[in-house]
């Protein structure tokens, strides 16, 4: 909601410790069932799950009917090795698990030596097939790589089947970056109706339905897009469920720094304004991850401040010189017929027959001694025509001014994920926000 002046500072920390991720929500999960050669069951194969960018291990066994499950897994790449006395080993490279996917996996087990292998390294697509909840990834790489008129990462909702703006083409969150942005339909549902969830915490304002925390494109790593049939988890929503992850630290270090721009000197003039208005947006920062442990501690942290100065165009008509007297000689229609003005001092009962009638100002002039007092002091506060008028005999449109529009925003972000060992993981991340806004404005030139 934006105000005339309107300044707001948002805090958030988490802070999660749970057996092996972060929080349900946030996790991925992987079920499969193992057999041999003759499709039986395989019961005690060693099911072991290696991340590739942070060196974690979780190991499970298949239960009597072959079946296993290794849930809460953070969103990333992974390795699974499957192990068994008078069999080959199976490893599966590849594995790419979303946020909120429980992907299968059913392996086969041949007869053989554990020194043998077999090895798949090409990467497939995983079946979820262990929900009713319908939903669509949008990765790392898109969230990076994709044109984003204002690089909001909400904006991306928009390229997910199932999801129609009701804010118009202006849901890019160029300029308006709260209540424009949550202002979507998932699959039908109600507007603004949505949860949005980051890092396993609601972060979304009841009231107006917006943003509480608005990550930038560098902080997050993937969102999922949820609705239809749900688990207790995703409530507080009428209609779906946008779910974010931010980035966090590896093994390997990576960084950015950005800079993006744009400039009223790159722009032509708007056709109605009399000079070229002021135009400047910058939005700029950094981020980095690494490793302080291998394979152990890890952070990541993002720094980026958005600056939005824009004015637009503004027509009106104002009274002439003139009129602000009292001469309303020059009030006319659009035929140049002159409007005559009645003294209302003159209100008689119509001869003629019923109603009234009044006597006009001679030359369609309002004597002084008629002028309100009040009314002389308040025309100081209407600006005096600037433009050549659209229709002169109606003087309209006589006026235009560019009306600025300032808005800014600083985010910080930074996350540290700790692995204490491979069945507790520590989790924190601390976040803040303040957005501004000062709408003033600048008369035209």
């Amino acid at each position: 909601m934006i105000h005339r002046r309107l300044q707001r500072g948002l805090l958030s920390v988490v802070l999660v410790l749970s057996s092996t991720g972060i929080s349900y929500s946030q996790t991925s999960s992987i079920t499969g069932t193992v057999t041999d050669q003759t499709k039986a069951p395989a019961a005690g194969v060693a099911i072991r799950i290696d991340g590739v960018d942070t060196g974690s291990v979780r190991e499970v066994r298949s239960n009597d009917q072959g079946n296993f499950s290794v849930p809460l897994l953070q969103p990333g790449a992974y390795r699974l090795t499957a192990q068994k006395e008078g069999f080959k080993a199976v490893t599966r490279s590849g594995i790419r698990l979303d946020v909120g996917e429980t992907a299968r996996l059913d392996l086969t087990l041949e007869l053989g030596s554990v020194a043998e292998s077999v090895a798949v390294t090409a990467d497939a697509p995983l079946l979820d097939t262990e929900g009713a909840t319908v939903g669509k990834v949008v990765e790392s790489r898109r969230i990076d790589d994709l044109p984003l008129n204002g690089r909001n990462v909400l904006a991306l909702t928009m390229i997910t089947p199932g999801v129609k703006s009701n804010a118009g083409p202006a849901n890019s969150g160029f300029a308006d970056r709260g209540l424009t942005l949550s202002m979507i339909s998932i699959n039908g549902g109600p507007s603004a109706a949505n949860e949005i969830i980051l890092d396993g915490i609601s972060s979304i304002q009841p009231v107006f339905a917006d943003p509480t925390i608005n990550p930038p494109v560098d902080a997050v790593q993937e969102f999922r897009v949820q609705s239809g049939t749900m688990s207790a988890e995703y409530g507080f929503t009428a209609g779906g469920v946008v779910n974010l992850v931010t980035k966090s630290g590896s093994n390997q270090m990576h960084g950015t720094v950005y800079h993006f721009l744009r400039n009223d000197a790159l722009d032509a003039r708007n056709t109605f304004a009399v000079t070229k208005p002021p135009f400047r947006f910058n939005q700029f920062g950094a981020a980095i991850g690494g490793h302080v442990i291998k394979n152990r501690l890890f952070y990541f942290g993002n720094w980026e401040e958005w600056r939005y100065n824009r004015s637009t165009p503004l027509i009106g008509t104002f009274p002439t010189a003139q009129q602000r007297t009292g001469d309303f000689s020059d009030l006319r229609d659009t035929a140049g017929r002159t409007i005559a003005l009645y003294d209302p001092s003159t209100t008689i009962a119509n001869p003629a027959g019923s109603g009234f009638v009044r006597t006009p100002y001679a030359g369609n002039r309002i004597p002084t001694s008629q002028l309100d007092p009040v009314s002389l002091n308040m025309q100081k506060y209407y600006p005096s025509p600037n433009r050549t008028p659209s229709d002169p005999f109606t003087n309209a449109n006589n006026y235009s001014k560019n009306s600025a529009e300032k808005r800014n925003q600083r985010g910080i972000n930074a996350r540290v994920d700790y692995r204490v060992s491979n069945s507790n993981n520590l989790f924190g991340r601390f976040s803040f926000f303040d957005y501004r806004t000062d709408n003033g404005t600048t008369a035209a030139n």
